[in-house]
């Protein structure tokens, strides 16, 4: 997630004016407008559509969750990346409950309209297979995501510490990336255990970059029973059925079967 200035910007939509504030609470008296990108590269898209597979091949249901949603580019580039890759398939893990505490980044998520880079042009490309149009109109550098991406995604307003409850324990996908370092430590402390309780090890918590490079994260995360997968960023409730060395080898295993 990046934190830009909202300032003398106008949207195409009746959306309200922000003055200057500091981020420095991830709470209503600090909610803030933000701005993510397509395929963040702090994820690994490919090996996570991978484990996703792996991890829930045999499930009919799998809930996919995705907190501080921002303006919604990520959850609109993991449709898009369940889309091109499993097909019919994917439909087990629709719809993605987008969220943030941020009203204003919901607007901006349902409207499905963005300013993007030449780097994030050709990410969604590459993700798509060389099928841009079949997902984003676009003029320039402005696009617009069509039907297929908007109807697998409902964006709504929430707060992940009270919503944690709702998420269901079994087969869930709990995206919050990139946002943990703005909570005070105790609110830190206060989503790990809640993640422990209402969580089961069927379900993975992922978390970004600047995350899992906060030690106080990591720590509490650990103390709530959570170990980090293989891949960077994304942790498991910790029973014996999930050590840590099984989820490796079977990550190998399907790499090496999939080659």
């Amino acid at each position: 997630m990046i934190v830009n200035s909202v300032n003398n910007i106008s949207y195409p939509y009746n959306a309200p004016s922000f003055k200057n504030f500091c981020v420095k609470q991830c709470t209503p008296e600090y909610s803030f407008l933000t701005k993510t990108e397509f395929f963040r590269q702090d994820v690994c898209w490919n090996r996570f559509i991978d484990l996703l597979n792996m991890k829930y091949k045999n499930a009919d249901k799998v809930n996919i969750v995705c907190h501080a949603c921002s303006d919604g580019e990520e959850a609109y580039s993991l449709a898009l990346k369940l889309i091109t890759d499993f097909g019919e398939k994917a439909e087990k893990f629709f719809p993605i409950i987008a969220r943030d505490i941020n009203h204003d980044n919901i607007c901006l998520a349902k409207a499905g309209e963005f300013a993007v880079s030449d780097i994030e042009l050709d990410r969604i490309d590459t993700y798509s297979e060389g099928n841009f149009s079949k997902f984003f109109n676009s003029i320039g550098h402005y696009i617009k995501a069509k039907d297929i991406l908007k109807d697998k995604i409902i964006f709504e307003q929430g707060d992940i510490l009270t919503d944690v409850e709702q998420f269901g324990a079994e087969n869930t996908v709990i995206m919050c990336r990139n946002i943990l370092p703005n909570m005070p430590p105790a609110m830190r402390k206060e989503l790990a255990e809640k993640l422990s309780k209402y969580i089961a090890p069927s379900s993975l918590v992922v978390f970004g970059e600047w995350d899992i490079c906060d030690k106080l994260v990591y720590k509490y995360m650990a103390e709530n029973g959570f170990i980090m997968s293989n891949l960077r960023g994304i942790y498991y409730k910790s029973e014996n059925k999930y050590k840590p060395a099984n989820l490796i080898r079977e990550m190998y295993l399907y790499l090496s079967k999939k080659n």
